[in-house]
C-alpha cells in the first residue's frame, strides 16, 4: 500500500507537468504577440517610407495616376496595420487567459508541495512513535530478563 506522501508525490509530478505545459503555452502565445508587434512596426515603417515617396512624387508633379496608385497602396498598408492591431488584441487576450491558467497551475503546485510536506511530517511522527514503542518493548524485555535472572 502506498503511503500518503508517495501518493502525493505521484500527483505532484502530474501537477508539475500541467504547470510546465501552461507556462510553455503562455510563452508561445506571448511570442505570437511579440511577432505581431514586430510586423506592425515594419508596416508602420513601410507606411512612413511610402508617405515620404508620395510627398516626393507630389513635389516632382507626378501623374495623378501614379499618385492615386501610391495613395491606394498606402491605404492598403493602413488597413494591414489595423488588421494586425486587431490580431494583436486577440493574441494579448489569449496571453492573459493563459497567464491566469499558469498562475492557477502554479498555485496547485504550491498547495501540493505543502500537502507533501505535511504528509512527510505525519509519516515522520508515525515512525518516531513506532521507534519509541519498539525501544520501550526492548527496554521492557531487558528489564524482565534482568529481574528474572536475579
Amino acid at each position: 500500500m502506498a503511503s500518503k506522501s508517495e501518493r502525493f508525490t505521484s500527483l505532484g509530478k502530474i501537477q508539475q507537468q500541467h504547470h510546465e505545459r501552461a507556462l510553455q503555452a503562455e510563452k508561445e502565445a506571448q511570442q505570437v504577440v511579440d511577432d505581431i508587434d514586430m510586423s506592425i512596426a515594419k508596416v508602420r515603417e513601410y507606411q512612413q517610407d511610402y508617405l515620404n515617396s508620395l510627398n516626393q512624387m507630389q513635389e516632382k508633379r507626378a501623374s495623378s495616376d501614379q499618385l492615386a496608385r501610391m495613395r491606394s497602396f498606402i491605404q492598403q498598408l493602413m488597413q494591414m496595420e489595423t488588421e494586425q492591431l486587431l490580431q494583436r488584441a486577440q493574441a494579448q487576450k489569449q496571453v492573459a487567459k493563459l497567464h491566469a491558467k499558469t498562475l492557477h497551475q502554479s498555485q496547485k503546485v504550491r498547495m501540493h508541495n505543502k500537502l507533501v510536506e505535511q504528509a512527510e511530517a505525519e509519516q515522520l511522527v508515525h515512525i518516531k512513535k513506532q521507534e519509541s514503542k519498539h525501544m520501550d518493548s526492548v527496554a521492557n524485555t531487558i528489564f524482565v530478563r534482568r529481574t528474572s535472572n536475579v
